[in-house]
């Protein structure tokens, strides 16, 4: 026999439960007297600003609300969630976040205390740490799963996911605000199946974090509503023909290159674009060369008048210090902020003027004014031989990037599954294929954008002119960034004086947003005022292969406007941008 429990509210009306299966159940008998009326509507207040409280409508299931913190929810304890690298729950008062529901909240950005022990502090540009977090699994009962989320726009690199059978199938990333805003993710296709949510933090770039509060299940929709599955945002690879580009599966065996199957000789390929990441060798630092090459090694001095250097991915080698522009002791990405030559830079102190003498693992010899020196490479930032204005390369080699972050210029082969670079300064390189980022090629019938010299700038910026269209590399951790990339800023107009006059052409680029792209741009291509390209490109547009046939005439226009609105940083990249001849 069951044994209830009651609570009495009045005359023949009462709130029971069972202590058999422990939930709750109502009954109450209709009341004529006002008394009774006042008490039911009173309950139902009560219950509505209870569930406003907490977020959740009757009905919903309330998956978190970070409400208690990280420190009960630890890495690798039993049904909670479970979190890696700089992924916090934060107190509402530790970051600028509008539009919380209640006092705490998911954010992949460090709390100040973190860093009180780095030599780098984050500032407004860039959100230094990564970091991932994940909810135990749970059953998809609801035709929706709504959450709050702000943050830069990033997808696959800052975002909230939904993994299903280990698959990514829904994703929201924010929209470069620090305002919450109300996103569901359309799931009645999950009905009853085993799920989690992953937030994902893999960038330091411009508001490279993302922030989450209150995640539930509802049968009711947020006002934005995400149904459909996150596209890929590249494919293997790319390879550019003079005709039409290859995208796939990229292989090479034998000394022979294919995409999804079909065999391409290497004297057909303008470029070949793999689209990844870089990877981590820890703090290897970098030797920078007089003809802009990068290359990831450590160094020490060898014979007279030379450098042996060794990288994870190039190996050992003994370069002559003619050839060498800077030495940079720790790994950074732009060495060109320190550009007086015979200056030895430090992370911490004045620079030193004077000559390097000699290398060695722990130290290095260092003539100045004040007599011969023996200083401690811990610390030192960078040493220049010449100014980035004596770099200079003749565009006659091919260009190849790794992804370690070095940048050769060389010929190029294949041999069995690796690529043969044979190279000015290092005679011969010989790297794994799935190591090599970009290859960009140097043919008769090519001109690269990015090479052209008569160029005329129109800038327009609304504030500020914007910088002028420039080239920008494979290098960094943006997977959008292709070999042969001109960046063009809204509010730009870029002419280019065109190659192969009287012949046939082509211009061929991947059109996207630039990495970052906050706002919406409106982009024309046109030849000697004749129009042949326009497009609305959208913030998080998918790249676009255009391959343009080119009229008579002389002068390439790129326009870059602004679209709904002004936003920085906002503009077009154009990938693998070149002019090719026709047969």
């Amino acid at each position: 026999m069951r044994k209830e429990k009651c609570l009495r509210l009045g005359s023949e009306s009462f709130l029971s439960y069972s202590d058999r299966d422990d939930r709750l159940n109502i009954w109450y008998q209709t009341m004529n007297t006002a008394f009774h009326k006042k008490w039911l509507t009173a309950l139902s207040v009560i219950a509505l600003l209870l569930a406003c409280r907490s977020g959740t409508a009757a009905g919903d299931i309330l998956i978190a609300d970070f409400e208690q913190g990280r420190e009960s929810q630890q890495k690798d304890s039993g049904g909670q969630w479970r979190f890696d690298g700089t992924t916090y729950v934060l107190d509402a008062e530790q970051l600028s976040v509008s539009g919380l529901q209640g006092k705490r909240f998911l954010s992949s950005i460090a709390p100040q205390k973190a860093w009180a022990s780095k030599s780098i502090k984050p500032g407004p540009l860039i959100d230094l740490g990564t970091g991932r977090a994940g909810s135990p699994e749970f059953t998809i009962a609801r035709k929706y799963i709504k959450f709050l989320i702000s943050g830069g726009r990033y997808p696959g690199r800052a975002s909230l996911n939904l993994v299903v059978d280990g698959a990514v199938v829904r994703s929201a990333t924010g929209d470069f605000s620090t305002a919450m805003k109300a996103v569901s993710f359309d799931v009645s296709a999950y009905a009853g199946r085993r799920a989690r949510i992953e937030v994902v933090d893999v960038t330091n770039h411009l508001s490279g974090h993302v922030c989450v509060d209150n995640i539930i299940q509802s049968d009711q929709p947020a006002p934005r509503v995400i149904s459909t599955l996150p596209q890929a945002p590249v494919v293997d690879g790319t390879v550019h023909t003079t005709g039409v580009p290859l995208s796939g599966g990229l292989d090479v065996s034998d000394g022979q290159l294919s995409v999804n199957g079909r065999t391409v000789p290497l004297e057909d390929i303008v470029c070949v674009d793999f689209r990844k990441g870089l990877k981590k060798y820890g703090p290897t630092p970098f030797v920078r060369l007089v003809n802009g090459e990068i290359l990831r090694a450590g160094f020490v001095s060898g014979k007279p008048g030379k450098l042996n250097i060794e990288g994870p991915l190039i190996g050992k080698h003994e370069v002559d210090t003619k050839a060498v522009a800077c030495l940079d002791f720790t790994p950074r990405a732009d060495g060109g902020s320190f550009n007086r030559s015979g200056i030895l830079y430090r992370e911490a102190g004045d620079p030193v003027a004077g000559t390097v003498v000699s290398i060695g693992t722990d130290s290095l010899a260092f003539e100045s004014r004040f007599g011969m020196l023996e200083i401690p490479r811990a610390g030192l930032a960078c040493y220049r031989f010449v100014t980035e204005e004596d770099i200079t390369w003749d565009g006659e080699t091919d260009e190849i990037a790794l992804v370690d972050g070095s940048m050769l210029r060389g010929t190029v082969a294949l041999a069995g599954k690796s690529l043969v670079i044979t190279h000015p300064v290092l005679k011969s390189v010989s790297v794994d294929w799935n190591l090599v980022r970009s290859i960009r090629r140097t043919r008769p019938d090519v001109v690269w954008l990015s090479q052209v010299n008569d160029v005329k700038t129109e800038l327009k910026g609304a504030l500020y002119p914007p910088p002028p269209p420039h080239e920008v590399g494979p290098g960094g951790e943006e997977n959008s960034v292709s070999p042969g990339t001109i960046r063009v800023s809204a509010e730009t107009v870029a002419s280019y004086k065109l190659p192969f006059s009287g012949s046939r052409r082509k211009l061929c680029a991947v059109l996207m947003p630039e990495p970052g792209c906050r706002g919406d741009v409106d982009i024309s291509v046109e030849v000697s005022g004749r129009s042949l390209f326009n497009k609305a490109l959208e913030s998080d547009a998918e790249p676009q292969a255009l391959a343009l046939e080119l009229p008579a005439g002389d002068a390439l226009t790129i326009r870059v406007e602004f679209g709904g609105r002004i936003a920085y940083p906002c503009g077009a990249d154009l990938g693998n941008a070149y002019v090719v001849k026709g047969q």
